[in-house]
């Protein structure tokens, strides 16, 4: 599908190639999660966010 505003020689404007870039990324980390190795990097990679919020949060929270 072309933009009906773009400039001639490409297919969308600047706005409906953003969009349609973002589709594209999406669907690819969509995809790349559906398999096995990607399954598991995002485990690992949510561990790793998970861990560091728990770092971030501990101390004394009364002061005192």
């Amino acid at each position: 599908m072309t933009c009906r505003s773009r400039e001639p020689g490409r297919l969308y404007c600047a706005e409906c190639s953003l969009a349609a870039r973002k589709e594209r990324e999406k669907r690819a980390r969509r995809n790349y999660r559906a398999q096995d190795y990607g399954k598991e990097q995002h485990k690992d990679e949510e561990a790793e966010r998970r861990e560091r919020l728990r770092l971030r949060s501990v101390g004394d929270r009364w002061g005192g």
